[in-house]
C-alpha cells in the first residue's frame, strides 16, 4: 500500500516538476513543464511579467463586463423597437437611437479598446518571454562551461582530433 502511494507521489512530483533536482546551469530548472513556464516570471524581469500578466487579466475581464453590458443593452434596443409603435407605453425614437448609440459604443469600446489593447499585451507577454528564454539558452550555451560548442568551432585535423585552440587555423573544404 505504501509503495504505491509514494510511486503516486512521485509521479505527481514528476509531472507538476516539483522534483528536487541539483541545477547545474542557469536553464536546468527548466526541465520541466512548469520549471519552464514559471521561470520568466521568477526570473530578474519578474515586474514586467507579472505587470503585463495583470493587465491581461484586467483587460480579459473588463472585456467580459463589456459583453454583458452589450447583451443587456441589446435587450434593451430589441425592447424599444418591439414597442416602438405600442399604444400604451411608445418609444420615443431619440430613446430608440440613444439605445442604438450606446450599443454601438459598447460594441466599440469592447473590440477596439478592451480586446485590441489586451491582445497587443498579450502578444508582447510572448515576444519579452521568448526574447528573454533565447538569452538565456544562448548564455547558458556559449558559456564557459560547454566544451563541446567549442570543440565544434574548433574544428579536427584529418585524423578527427581535435588541435589546441591556439593552434587552430580556418580550413577550406577540398574539392576533388
Amino acid at each position: 500500500m505504501r509503495n504505491d502511494a509514494h510511486r503516486k507521489g512521485a509521479l505527481i512530483k514528476w509531472m507538476l516538476g516539483r522534483e528536487t533536482q541539483h541545477h547545474t546551469s542557469p536553464v536546468s530548472s527548466m526541465r520541466s513543464f512548469w520549471g519552464l513556464m514559471s521561470a520568466y516570471w521568477l526570473s530578474e524581469s519578474w515586474r514586467e511579467a507579472w505587470g503585463l500578466t495583470l493587465a491581461i487579466l484586467v483587460l480579459t475581464a473588463l472585456s467580459a463586463k463589456a459583453s454583458v453590458w452589450f447583451a443587456v443593452t441589446s435587450g434593451e434596443l430589441v425592447n424599444r423597437i418591439a414597442h416602438f409603435h405600442h399604444p400604451i407605453t411608445p418609444t420615443t425614437p431619440t430613446a430608440l437611437l440613444t439605445t442604438a448609440a450606446t450599443l454601438a459604443a459598447i460594441a466599440i469600446m469592447r473590440d477596439a479598446g478592451f480586446t485590441a489593447v489586451r491582445h497587443f499585451f498579450s502578444t508582447t507577454l510572448h515576444r519579452k518571454w521568448r526574447e528573454w528564454l533565447d538569452r538565456s539558452f544562448n548564455e547558458a550555451l556559449f558559456d564557459s562551461n560547454h566544451t563541446h560548442f567549442h570543440l565544434q568551432q574548433i574544428g579536427s585535423d584529418a585524423a578527427g582530433s581535435y588541435p589546441h585552440a591556439g593552434q587552430c587555423r580556418p580550413t577550406r573544404p577540398r574539392i576533388d
